[in-house]
């Protein structure tokens, strides 16, 4: 298969990803599961500790905060997306089962690895059980629909 098609295909897949997994943060929230919608999370804590090593500061305001969360959040999913894509071209594993294990592999790189590290988040231990296991639950939605939309493209 031509690499631009299993470009496409990881950028779609990635994309349909994360839109899948909102209405599950969305309704997290709603139902008082979580604080907050973990994107958002992400974004706030980021710009804190961004705002503390620069010794900046300031109120986000809530129009450019959305459309942080809602690049931010796509991107990752689409860069994830075009892994996952690379790797499938590769090794062409069932989607059902490639694609959920991806997603967990993501939210254990995120929640487990980099964002611990850097401050954004604590490890999913030391938070509410709403707001560790809400992600877990979103990415296994956002594997899910990324395997099935990328074999869909891929062919």
């Amino acid at each position: 298969m031509s690499l631009g098609r299993v470009l496409a295909a990881g950028v779609v897949g990635g994309a349909a990803g994360s839109v899948a997994m909102l209405p599950l943060f969305r309704g997290a929230k709603w139902a008082g599961i979580t604080r907050e919608m973990p994107p958002y999370r992400v974004v706030d804590r980021a710009a804190a500790v961004a705002a503390q090593s620069a010794e900046a500061g300031g109120q986000v305001e809530e129009e450019q905060r959305t459309v942080a969360m809602i690049t931010s959040h796509t991107l990752y999913g689409v860069l994830g997306g075009v892994f996952y894509a690379l790797i499938q071209d590769e090794l062409e594993l069932p989607a059902a089962i490639a694609g959920p294990t991806f997603g967990l592999a993501l939210w254990a790189a995120g929640y487990l690895g980099w964002m611990p590290a850097t401050g954004v988040l604590p490890e999913p231990w030391d938070q509410e059980a709403g707001d560790a296991l809400t992600p877990v639950a979103a990415h296994l939605i956002f594997g899910l629909t990324l395997g099935v939309v990328e074999r869909q493209i891929r062919g």
